[in-house]
């Protein structure tokens, strides 16, 4: 990022300095009704995805439960990848030879610099690029669709996650650390009155008194730190 700023060429990577043109001509718009089919299949294939790994952690040793998870996850990640990048109608700036050359000397320099930074990995899911923007897009889509599916697996883990009369409160308030970490780095934290009320309802019943008293107690207690730390109490006092 710091060479790209030194050569001036960020604005270029991202797309806010367009080449100048020397004769007029105007882009291909992303129309309304694309970008709806594509969301609407994204949302289909995520519907799929989060049922099948659903089935797939119930019965992980079935070979046709396994093949529809892996078929959804592939589906979902194909969906990912047509939805098309929106950005606002930009007319490229008139402009000289000579400012045309200084962009495409710019852009030169950070195009190979660029391609000498990434590694053997994602040079080659950027192989059929042919300039700087189009990396960019292809890295950035690379990294979204992670985070898409970081997203989903830790949301099914939170569904499924529970506390048995049996189980160990401390695993299991730290299965709650990471899925909050997941989804925090993922772009998607999950908001504390949400993650208060699905643990809330995941204790068993032999803290039922615990459970009203934190329920139907103080409304300013009502919050996941407050049953977090409820809990380690819990834990020291019944060890």
């Amino acid at each position: 990022m710091i060479g790209l700023k030194r050569l001036k060429a960020y604005g270029i990577m991202t797309g806010t300095e367009p080449r100048p043109r020397l004769t007029s001509g105007t882009a291909p718009l992303v129309t309304d009704s694309d970008l709806t089919d594509a969301l609407a299949q994204v949302q289909a294939a995520s519907v799929r995805f989060t049922a099948a790994q659903r089935a797939f952690n119930e019965t992980p040793d079935d070979a046709t439960v396994a093949s529809e998870f892996s078929q959804a996850q592939t589906e979902l990640l194909r969906t990912t990848r047509t939805v098309p990048t929106v950005t606002l109608p930009q007319s490229a700036p008139s402009g000289t030879a000579e400012s045309t050359e200084d962009w495409d000397q710019r852009h030169e320099k950070a195009f190979h610099m660029l391609i000498m930074s990434l590694s053997e990995e994602f040079k080659t899911h950027t192989i059929d690029c042919e300039d700087l923007p189009s990396i960019w897009t292809c890295l950035s889509l690379r990294f979204e669709e992670k985070a898409a599916a970081d997203i989903l697996a830790a949301q099914a883990e939170l569904e499924r996650l529970s506390l048995s009369d049996t189980d160990s409160i401390m695993d299991f308030l730290d299965r709650i650390r990471l899925i909050r970490r997941t989804l925090a780095n993922s772009g998607s934290p999950i908001d504390d009155k949400t993650l208060f009320q699905k643990i809330l309802r995941k204790l068993p019943a032999k803290m039922n008194a615990l459970h009203d008293t934190i329920l139907y107690g103080p409304p300013a207690r009502a919050t996941y730190d407050i049953l977090e730390q409820t809990l380690i109490s819990y834990h020291k006092n019944n060890s």
